[in-house]
Formats: structure tokens, C-alpha cells, sequence
């Protein structure tokens, strides 16, 4: 982003001089010219002198010519051009008053019979107020320049017709008129893009925060999974194991290799997932996990000393990731919470029935049924947990005692995402 911030701040800096709107006298805010680098102000310094140049450069020939010759009127002239062409040094600040400025001098050497090159700064103030000004003001400007600068050009026009040097007079005026209106309207223009480069820039910082948070806050579940699930696991076996050290040596050995072999795949599912957070995972990265993944889980819960059966209606490749990983880690949840909450379960189902719009999981335990108090007693993220995670994809999650007794966790999740409006539900 910081290449960004300073691309946009580099165009703000070329285009200043030109977005920068008129002051009510005509000026322009000049806050701008104590920048820190100064490179604004030489740039107006610049711009400021250079049309005093090329005018004053037109000028001096004929100011030459008039001193060699000795003309009496050469004093005259050269005031009369130093007054045309000084204005122009602050005709950016105050386009209107260098105007009103220049088209007074203009009468004034007509009245006294003159014609100065000089003139020529007429058009750059004309110039100045389309590039600062709407055209409801432009326009009565042009008319007052053209007023001004017909007489002068009537004087040189020998053999012209009033009309045909107002129409002359005219069209010099409109092009400055026209110049300045173009750069006016591309300066806009430019503004515009450069305001939406802006937001478009900021909305993409708060966006690339927002999939930050996110993936934070879906890695910090992961890692509640995880360790949740194992913990539970290994102190439940733990339990068993001090229990039968007295009377089955041999079966607390077994338990106790079965809470190592737990803990170290614990472990490393722990260090996947703060590998992804770092990117700096040095293995391969495995799929996450989905309704096939199901079986390994069952098969663990056995080795945790529950009878546990699987059922699986309808095709599990059909489930999206989305939807599989969400499935899953409910059922690892709803199992953890039969493993710490129900000691005297013997049995755990878990069904899971899949068609073209929805994916049920059932679990279901035949412990003692427990209140929800007990159930949410890790901290707050056991059947929250669950219904956050189904939440997050739209289904609903329902947890609490069966009809038949024991404990029951129901997912329900819509897969409607995959297939086409029309069809029907199976």
C-alpha cells in the first residue's frame, strides 16, 4: 500500500496547480506553499514566470526598435508594456482582477493611439480564467477581452471592417477561451480518477484487513479444535489409565501409548495450522478435512473406548469443502463433548445423510442426558461453538437431550449453492 500512497501523492503533486479551485476573489488558497520539500512552490514560481517571459520576449523587440529611432513615445511604450506584462505574475491567484487589469491598459493605448505587442498578454489572461473559472464566468470575460482588445486591433487592421476585426478579435479570444475550458475540464476529470484511485486504495486496505481478521479468527477456531478435541481425549484416557494401573498393567500401558499418539498428532496439527498463519509451513499441506474424513474420526473414538458406527447416505464428493470441513469439525465437537460429559456412554452414532440441497448430521450418544450448561462448560465454544459454524454457512445446529435418551447434536447445512434453482429437493 505504501507504493500506492506515494503514486497517488506524486499525482496530487503535478496536478496542484491545476485542481486547486479559485478563492471568492478570484485567488487560490496558498496553504500548499509551505510543503516541506518546496517542490510545489518552485513549480508555481515557475509557472508564474514563464508567460511573463515569453510576453516580455515579444515585447522587447519593438521597445528596440523605438529607443533606436529615437521616438519620443519610447518612455510611454516601455511603461505601458511593463504594465501589461507585470500582472501576469499573480494572474493564477487573481485570474479575474489581472484580467480586469489588462483589458484597462488595453483601452488605454487605443486612447493614446498605441500599439504594443504586449498586448499579447490579454489572451493569457483570458487564458487563466477558463482554466480557474466555470463558464458563467468565462463567458463575460471573453466579451469584456473582446471589447477591450477590438479597438487596439482596429488601429493595426488597416482596411478591415469593424465587423470583420471583431470577428478576428473574437476568434483569437475563443481559442484562449477554449485552451483554458480543456485544461479546466481535464484537470476534473483527472481529480475525479484520482479520488476514486483514493477510495478504491483505501477499500482495498480495509478489504485486505477484513480477510486478515477472518483468517485469524478461522485459524484460532482451528487451533479450539484441535486442542479441545486432544486435550479432552488424552485426559479422558489419562483417567482410564491411572484406573487400571493397579489391576491391568498391561492395558494402562496400552492407554497411556494411546494419550502419546494423541498428543503427538496434536502436536502436529498444531504446528500445520501456526505454519499457515507464519507461511512458513515446511511440509506439504494436507486437505482439510471433510465428510470422508469421518471414518478416521469414528475410528479414533473407538480407540477412546466408545462403540462407534458410522452411516452415510448419499454421495460425500458432492459435499463442498465448506460444507465438508464445517460438518466435520461439528462432529469432532459433539464427540469431544460425549467424551467429556457422558463417562457412562457405551455407544456413539453418527449419521450424516446428504441429497442436491441439504447435508444432516446426527449425532448421537446414549449417556446420561446432561443440561446445556454442562455441554458449554469448555469455555463457552462447545455447542456455541457448533452453531456459530453453522451460522457462518447458513445452516442451524440443535443440541440436547434425545427422545430416546442419551444426548443428540443435529446439523443441517444447505448445499444449494451447487446446484440449479429448479431442482428438487431429494
Amino acid at each position: 500500500m505504501s507504493g500506492s500512497s506515494e503514486a497517488t501523492s506524486a499525482t496530487r503533486w503535478r496536478l496542484r496547480p491545476l485542481l486547486e479551485p479559485a478563492t471568492s476573489d478570484g485567488g487560490r488558497s496558498g496553504s500548499h506553499r509551505g510543503d516541506v520539500d518546496g517542490r510545489p512552490q518552485q513549480r508555481e514560481v515557475v509557472l508564474d514566470v514563464l508567460p511573463v517571459a515569453a510576453v516580455a520576449c515579444l515585447a522587447l523587440p519593438q521597445l528596440i526598435h523605438h529607443a533606436r529611432y529615437a521616438d519620443p513615445q519610447v518612455g510611454l511604450y516601455a511603461l505601458l508594456s511593463v504594465l501589461l506584462v507585470a500582472p501576469l505574475t499573480v494572474r493564477r491567484r487573481f485570474p479575474l482582477s489581472v484580467l480586469t487589469v489588462v483589458c484597462v491598459l488595453m483601452l488605454t493605448q487605443a486612447g493614446l493611439g498605441l500599439q504594443l505587442i504586449a498586448g499579447a498578454s490579454l489572451l493569457v489572461a483570458v487564458y487563466t480564467v477558463a482554466s480557474r473559472h466555470p463558464m458563467r464566468v468565462t463567458a463575460p470575460a471573453g466579451v469584456a477581452a473582446v471589447a477591450a482588445a477590438s479597438p487596439v486591433a482596429a488601429q493595426v487592421a488597416h482596411g478591415f471592417r469593424w465587423t470583420e476585426v471583431v470577428v478576428i478579435v473574437t476568434a483569437f479570444v475563443l481559442a484562449a477561451l477554449m485552451c483554458g475550458a480543456y485544461v479546466r475540464n481535464r484537470a476534473h476529470t483527472i481529480a475525479a480518477l484520482t479520488e476514486a484511485a483514493d477510495r478504491l486504495a483505501r477499500e482495498q486496505a480495509q478489504n485486505a484487513q477484513a480477510a486478515v481478521a477472518r483468517e485469524r479468527t478461522m485459524i484460532a477456531r482451528e487451533m479450539h479444535d484441535i486442542i479441545a478435541h486432544s486435550l479432552s481425549v488424552m485426559v479422558t484416557l489419562a483417567d482410564a489409565a491411572a484406573l487400571k494401573v493397579a489391576t491391568s498393567p498391561q492395558q494402562a500401558t496400552d492407554t497411556m501409548e494411546r494419550v502419546s499418539e494423541v498428543g503427538r498428532q496434536a502436536l502436529g496439527d498444531s504446528r500445520r495450522v501456526l505454519g499457515i498463519l507464519h507461511g512458513d509451513a515446511t511440509g506439504p499441506l494436507t486437505p482439510q478435512p471433510g465428510v470422508a474424513d469421518l471414518a478416521a474420526l469414528v475410528r479414533q473414538v473407538e480407540h477412546d473406548g466408545l462403540e462407534a458406527h458410522l452411516t452415510v447416505d448419499g454421495l460425500p464428493d458432492a459435499v463442498p469443502a465448506a460444507a465438508g470441513l464445517t460438518a466435520y469439525r461439528i462432529a469432532q465437537e459433539a464427540t469431544t463433548n460425549a467424551l467429556r460429559h457422558a463417562p457412562d456412554a457405551t455407544r456413539l452414532d453418527i449419521s450424516v445423510t446428504i441429497t442436491r440441497t441439504l447435508l444432516t448430521l446426527d449425532v448421537h450418544d446414549n449417556g446420561r442426558a446432561r443440561t446445556a450448561s454442562v455441554a458449554t462448560d469448555s469455555g463457552g465454544h462447545g455447542v456455541s461453538g457448533m452453531r456459530e459454524r453453522a451460522t457462518a454457512y447458513g445452516g442451524t445446529v440443535t443440541a440436547g437431550p434425545a427422545p430416546c435418551g442419551g444426548w443428540r447434536v443435529l446439523a443441517e447445512l444447505p448445499l444449494t449453492d451447487r446446484f440449479h434453482p429448479g431442482e428438487e429437493h431429494t
